[in-house]
């Protein structure tokens, strides 16, 4: 489903609205990722740059639990 979601993605340049806690989902079905706490933004980018370098200590604590592969796979 989620690769379904993808290609319809690619294909048509739909914006999806993708809500979850799964990480690595989140990491491979996403191009831009907005972390919120409490209702507010926290941090919000390119998900590669937010995955890889998150800058709010909010964003960096549920991302350390995630292995380094899973949050840099395609």
């Amino acid at each position: 489903m989620l690769d379904l979601l993808a290609d319809i993605q690619a294909q048509d340049g739909t914006c999806v609205v993708f809500v979850s806690h799964d990480l690595p989902v989140v990491h491979h079905v996403s191009d831009r990722v907005l972390v919120m706490r409490d209702g507010r933004v926290v941090e919000e980018g390119d998900v590669d740059d937010v995955f890889l370098l998150p800058r709010h200590p909010y964003t960096r604590r549920p991302l350390a639990a995630v292995p380094e592969a899973l949050r840099s796979a395609p």
